[in-house]
């Protein structure tokens, strides 16, 4: 080993014996990653870049770098990815309260309520589930939050994100009008699903962008501790309505060097104007560096089932009164869909139902052969509830891809002169 006058790798083998140790590999972390590294270490990794005849061995200095690390017979896993994140929500629940050992019944969630009720504070909690509930099975209401206070506003959000309950100061404060035809709240019993829940968590005091920077710095520090290094994040409507103070947190913090997990952002819209707004300010699938980037469009079709809010084909079985909760009208879908596909953006929309899942199927199929792409890559997310005349739509769908795939390198093979060729079966995506 090359020697400047330091303890190199195979000098500190030889001296000392390692029943187990980690050798660090170097050859794929890219420069800008290497921040706060000794300058001897990122010397080294760039002088054996171009000079080794094995360039993906490196080797660096034990008094500069710690190299080695005992690990008495443990395990070491490379970085987990978690591809379904909400990084500034969970950062904002790490902030507040957290209902999530408090729902074994309706009296322990409120007896956790009272214990934290502050004067002149909006009370926020999140993380019930009334499945668990021993005592009562049914959400929480109205009602039930105001034995906890009627003088300060409360706001609880279910596990699933999809139903929020609020109490009478905090409905008085959002000054709301009684519901009409296509609402999806319930003034009387306080319960707010689907976009409804923004008309509570708008009249909430709204975080700063220091406060969404904070947020996410706390979150990251816990996906650590679970050995989670990237994520694909759906974050630009998780603090405020403004998908502005979002994207300016994570860019600030992404040119600050703070970012030590990696974010696939899926960014949420509402409609189709804004998903323009965006592109135009230079925002698509791609856009970014290794610690924050752009990548799909996130769209929610439906709901939870654990909320009664997944859209369904037929009622359900336990409330035959409900399919479910379409977001949007079949029209605002299409017209979100072919404003993102036609300008190559990326698409994922959450369907948990099989219900808002054959909306999905016949734009996909109505907007790839309008404007056909070479590699859209849109997806669904979750995909729970299906048919078997759904999945097979999805071959279908697949299969004349791959088809418009094969012509179109025929197509190119021919165009260029060439006679004899073979076109290999499509690798399975």
């Amino acid at each position: 080993a090359r020697r400047v006058g330091k303890t190199t790798i195979a000098e500190e083998f030889a001296r000392n014996e390692y029943e187990s140790y980690i050798l660090i590999d170097f050859s794929n972390v890219p420069v800008e990653a290497r921040r706060g590294w000794p300058a001897s270490v990122i010397e080294d990794i760039e002088s054996n870049s171009s000079s080794s005849s094995n360039p993906r061995v490196f080797k660096f200095y034990i008094d500069d770098f710690s190299g080695f690390i005992k690990l008495n017979d443990k395990y070491v896993y490379p970085g987990f990815n978690d591809s379904h994140m909400h990084l500034v929500n969970y950062g904002q629940f790490l902030s507040r309260i957290s209902l999530v050992e408090h729902t074994t019944s309706l009296k322990d969630m409120l007896d956790e309520l009272k214990r934290n009720l502050k004067k002149d504070k909006w009370l926020i909690g999140r993380g019930w589930n009334h499945d668990y509930f021993t005592d009562l099975n049914r959400f929480p209401t109205r009602a039930d939050l105001d034995t906890v206070s009627t003088t300060t506003p409360i706001m609880i959000t279910r596990a699933c994100g999809h139903i929020c309950i609020a109490n009478s100061k905090a409905i008085e404060l959002a000054n709301l009008k009684e519901p009409q035809d296509g609402d999806t709240y319930d003034l009387e019993n306080g319960i707010f699903k689907e976009n409804a829940v923004y008309l509570i968590s708008d009249a909430c005091p709204q975080p700063t962008v220091e406060d969404i920077k904070d947020y996410v710095l706390k979150a990251q520090d816990k996906l650590h501790e679970y050995g989670i290094t990237s994520v694909h994040s759906d974050d630009l409507l998780s603090a405020t309505s403004n998908y502005k103070d979002a994207l300016t947190a994570l860019e600030q913090l992404k040119d600050e060097n703070k970012l030590t997990v990696r974010i696939y952002e899926q960014s949420h819209f509402l409609d189709a104007p804004t998903i323009q707004e965006f592109i135009d300010a230079g925002y698509n699938t791609g856009v970014g560096n290794e610690y924050f980037k752009i990548g799909p469009l996130k769209v929610l079709g439906d709901g939870s089932l654990g909320a009664r809010t997944a859209y369904l084909s037929r009622p359900y079985y336990d409330n035959p009164n409900t399919q479910g909760i379409p977001i949007y009208t079949k029209e605002h879908l299409y017209d979100m869909f072919k404003t993102a596909h036609t300008q190559n953006m990326q698409i994922a929309i959450h369907a948990i139902g099989d219900g808002i899942l054959d909306w999905i199927l016949d734009i996909y199929n109505d907007i790839l052969n309008k404007y056909p792409r070479d590699d859209h890559r849109h997806g669904v997310v979750h995909c729970q509830i299906t048919r078997e005349d759904q999945l097979k739509e999805f071959e279908r769908l697949k299969e004349e891809w791959r088809k418009r795939k094969n012509n179109k390198k025929k197509s190119l093979f021919r165009r260029k002169g060439c006679t004899n060729y073979k076109i290999l079966p499509a690798t399975p995506s």
